[in-house]
């Protein structure tokens, strides 16, 4: 079942998800990453580098002086939020992998830290 509008603007933006900005979920939706399904093509580098352009966004045309150019504020991205992304695309990467549907409860902040919890001790275990 693909989740609703209403239920992926929540995924990303409410505090009890992930936690992004209006404006940052939408700098994130323009570079690719609009549904929930679109994380698991982004790796922990990825996201590193989403953060440097979040911290130091590219330039864009002045609305005042067209043909010049202006630094954008940078987006906000907390610390919180981005481990959550790296969390939630490593298990949107697993779900696809053996089949699982993406639904509303298997998604949810309580199942993504459960998830956390068992890919630090699998990680440990492969040492």
């Amino acid at each position: 079942m693909l989740l609703t509008v209403q239920q992926t603007t929540m995924f990303f933006e409410d505090a009890d998800h992930i936690g992004l900005s209006a404006r940052t979920r939408s700098a994130f939706s323009a570079e690719g990453v609009e549904v929930v399904m679109d994380l698991g093509d982004c790796e922990d580098e990825d996201w590193d580098e989403r953060a440097k352009i979040c911290r130091k966004p590219n330039q864009i045309e002045d609305p005042a002086n067209p043909g010049n150019m202006i630094n954008q504020s940078p987006f906000t991205l907390y610390v919180n939020s981005l481990k959550r992304l790296k969390i939630a695309a490593a298990l949107v990467r697993y779900y696809e992998s053996v089949v699982i549907e993406l639904t509303v409860s298997n998604i949810c902040w309580p199942v993504l830290k459960r998830f956390e919890v068992q890919m630090k001790a699998f990680k440990e275990r492969k040492k």
